[in-house]
Formats: C-alpha cells, sequence, structure tokens
C-alpha cells in the first residue's frame, strides 16, 4: 500500500519526505566508556595480562579480525584499529601481529583483545588498570 499526500502548490510541510537523509557528524574525540579492569597473570608465569571483551569495542572501530596498532607512553597503551589503506588505486589490509577475536561466552559472541607480553611490562599482576574507551582508539592507564 502506497501512501499518497497531496499538498497545495508552494506548501511546505517538514519532514514528510521519506528518501531525506540526514548526516550527524559525530566527534572525533568522544569518550563512550570509563572502566577498571584487573591485571591479571598469564598462565601463573608472573607476566602481567589485560582482556578486553565488550561490544563497545564495535563501537571503538574494533571489528572482527582488525589489527591492532600499540603506542605504548610513560603510565599506560594506546590502542587503534589498523584500517584498510590505499595503494594504487587499491584497497589493502595492513598487517599486524595482533587481531580482534571473536569469543564466544554463555551464548553471546564478543570482540576480545588480548593484550600481553612487552606491551605490559609497566604493569604488575594484580593491580587495577583505566580502561578509556574513545570513537577509534582505547586508552590503558595504571591506577595510580
Amino acid at each position: 500500500m502506497t501512501n499518497i499526500v497531496r499538498r497545495k502548490q508552494d506548501e511546505v510541510r517538514p519532514g514528510l519526505n521519506p528518501y531525506e537523509v540526514q548526516e550527524v557528524e559525530q566527534p572525533t574525540n568522544e569518550l563512550i566508556l570509563t572502566r577498571k579492569v584487573k591485571v591479571q597473570d598469564y598462565r601463573k608465569t608472573g607476566q602481567p595480562r589485560i582482556v578486553l571483551m565488550r561490544k563497545e569495542l564495535f563501537k571503538c572501530g574494533f571489528d572482527y579480525g582488525v589489527g591492532i596498532k600499540f603506542n605504548k607512553f610513560t603510565n599506560g597503551l594506546i590502542l587503534r584499529p589498523r584500517k584498510e589503506i590505499k595503494l594504487n588505486g587499491t584497497t589493502h589490509r595492513q598487517d599486524s601481529k595482533q587481531h580482534v577475536f571473536k569469543c564466544q561466552n554463555k551464548g553471546e559472541e564478543y570482540p576480545m583483545i588480548d593484550i600481553r607480553h612487552n606491551w605490559l611490562s609497566d604493569f604488575t599482576v594484580g593491580t587495577k588498570a583505566i580502561v578509556n574507551y574513545y570513537q577509534d582508539k582505547i586508552v590503558i592507564f595504571k591506577e595510580v
């Protein structure tokens, strides 16, 4: 069934056009979520490990299989998704050793990032870390 709207000439009705699309530009550094996580022990070897497993990773640009770029600073770590780049008119996926995994927990599928080894050398096992989820990046701080 088709809706037919008749109007008089020069009559303006806002919002009647079903094909009208408005673009909303979002700020680039918008804080989505802040959480505290525990720095875990990786296989009881004494090496620190942080696991991020939340649906908010999708909002941060981390989809399944996307590579992760790490930037280390004095009190923490910045994670950014590695997106596709254009070279000579073709799109290529940037290589990365670490990717976002698909994990299943209680029947739900979640994106998961497992951070270990040299990236967490400043963190100690058993302490807390603050994780800030932004659009297109994740920042992890040591709790003072």
